[in-house]
């Protein structure tokens, strides 16, 4: 199960907006001592954001589609293969 930030919120007993605020690297006045508090529990709960959600929030997802007519043509194939 992945973890999240409610997870490190939960684990180092601080609100989940702070938890945000710190991972997310936003202004705020939060002590250095709370900043290591979440940075290092996120690290050792081994915390990655959900690509999906941040994707959702921020409206941009740095995904790109590519359609092509068949696959089994090797000059297709190879353009797909060179995009990875």
């Amino acid at each position: 199960m992945r973890v999240t930030i409610k997870d490190v919120a939960q684990k180092t007993g601080l609100s989940v907006s702070t938890v945000s605020l710190v991972l997310n690297h936003k202004p705020h006045r939060i002590s250095e001592e709370t900043k290591q508090r979440v940075l290092e529990a996120a690290k050792e709960m081994n915390y990655h954001p959900n690509q999906l959600a941040v994707g959702l929030i921020k409206k941009k997802t740095n995904t790109i589609g590519l359609i092509i007519p068949d696959i089994t043509n090797m000059f297709f194939a190879e353009i797909a293969k060179a995009l990875k």
